[in-house]
């Protein structure tokens, strides 16, 4: 690990949630930033009745640090959809090496579709990015070629589906050769943020 110099953040736990926010922030509108694509993982019961973590990349397309919410697209039948509907509790992981620095939130996910939130952000899409909600095939189903997984259906939004991510905790890890810092941040349901605190590494 380089021995650099210690951010501004180092130390101060408001300072540490202020850029954890704005690390997210800066990752939904630049899509070269290791914010942009975290890991989301969901709760999948299985027929024997057990419990098991599924979890995928994800491009992150939207934090609103006033509202605590994680905005991501999916295709509205996608295995994570029932998933979440059976269980709301979902875990978000980011991680940059260049900044030594690993955010984890805990909240609970609301999904949109075909309401006018949804029809205004299809609109906004540029093609390429419609196309991943337009295949023939539900996502994860078997295909006989890439050829048939490209098969595409009419160009509506009809599985086109928003996923927001109401946060209710966070945790921050920032690794450096003079000491890593970890810190805890949880808020309640009027998003009042209710305690901040160290955490032992």
């Amino acid at each position: 690990m380089e021995n650099l110099p210690l951010p501004g953040f180092y130390g101060d736990l408001r300072a540490t949630l202020d850029h954890a926010w704005a690390s997210m922030v800066h990752g939904s509108v630049d899509k070269k930033s290791a914010f942009s694509t975290p890991c989301v993982a969901t709760i999948e019961r299985t027929s024997d009745g057990n419990y098991l973590p599924q979890q995928r990349t994800l491009i992150l397309r939207n934090a609103d640090q006033k509202n605590l919410l994680l905005r991501f697209y999916t295709d509205n039948r996608s295995l994570k959809i029932p998933q979440i509907r059976a269980s709301t509790g979902t875990s978000i992981l980011f991680y940059s090496a260049p900044q030594h620095l690993q955010i984890r939130l805990n909240g609970a996910a609301q999904l949109r579709t075909e309401d006018a939130l949804c029809l205004q952000l299809w609109n906004n899409l540029a093609p390429h990015g419609r196309s991943s909600y337009l295949s023939l095939a539900a996502p994860g189903t078997a295909c006989a070629s890439l050829v048939d997984c490209a098969k595409q259906i009419a160009h509506l939004p009809t599985h086109f589906c928003v996923m927001d991510v109401q946060i209710a905790e966070i945790e921050t890890l920032y690794l450096h050769r003079s000491g890593n810092q970890r810190a805890s941040f949880k808020y309640d349901a009027q998003h009042t943020l209710t305690r901040s605190t160290f955490l032992q590494p």
